[in-house]
C-alpha cells in the first residue's frame, strides 16, 4: 500500500514513507479532496462568473445610454432639417407662382413690378 508523509522532521526520509507518522492514501481522502477541491472551483467559477456579469451589464448600461442621448440628438436634428425643407419648399411655391404670373402677363411694365417686388 502506498504512503506519504506530510511534513518529516526527520532528515534521513523522502518520497514513501512506511514509519508511523505517514498518512495513508486511500480511496476515500482522495475523494474527499476531490469534492473539496471541485467545490472551491465551483464557488470560484460563480464568483467569476458574477463579477463578469456585472461589469457586462454595466457596459450594456453605458452603450444604451449613449446610443439613446445620440438618437435623441438625431432626432433633433431630423427636426430641425425638416423646418427648414418647408421653409425652402414655400419658397419654391412662391416663386414658382411669381413665375407664373411674371410668364402669363403680357405687359412688360407689369413684369418689371413684379420682378421689383419679389
Amino acid at each position: 500500500m502506498l504512503t506519504w508523509s506530510t511534513t518529516s522532521t526527520m532528515p534521513k526520509t523522502k518520497g514513501i514513507q512506511t514509519d508511523s507518522n505517514a498518512e495513508e492514501v486511500t480511496m476515500a481522502s482522495i475523494s474527499h479532496l476531490l469534492k473539496t477541491h471541485r467545490k472551491a472551483i465551483s464557488e470560484d467559477f460563480k464568483q467569476s462568473f458574477s463579477t463578469l456579469e456585472t461589469k457586462l451589464n454595466g457596459v450594456v448600461l453605458n452603450t444604451h445610454t449613449e446610443h439613446s442621448e445620440k438618437i435623441e440628438i438625431l432626432e433633433t436634428e431630423c427636426d430641425a432639417c425638416e423646418v427648414c425643407l418647408k421653409a425652402a419648399e414655400l419658397a419654391i411655391i412662391n416663386l414658382q407662382t411669381d413665375h407664373a404670373n411674371v410668364a402669363g402677363s403680357k405687359c412688360f411694365c407689369l413684369n418689371l413690378r413684379l420682378l421689383c417686388v419679389v
